[in-house]
């Protein structure tokens, strides 16, 4: 069960599901958008030296992450400890 606070946010939002495997941002691109997770996972990951994939953080229910300039912003990706 989601936090009060963070409840509230969730309703004034758009309520979207994403299959297994969908990229939501790819890095590069720009974002304006705050994803708080209602059920299941996401996996934030980018590419490091040749092309080998990097995994930055999973995040589960109750947490959030924001999409920023540039991908997912790693640094203002914080979890959801209310």
């Amino acid at each position: 069960m989601l936090p009060e606070p963070l409840r509230r946010l969730a309703r004034r939002g758009e309520l979207k599901r994403f299959r297994k495997g969908h990229r939501l941002i790819d890095e590069g691109e720009y974002g304006d958008t705050l994803v708080i997770i209602l059920s299941g996972r996401l996996r934030v990951f980018g590419s490091g030296d040749k092309d080998r994939e990097i995994t930055y953080g999973t995040y589960g229910v109750g947490e959030y992450v924001s999409a920023s300039v540039g991908g997912i912003d790693v640094l203002k990706t914080l979890p959801a400890r209310w």
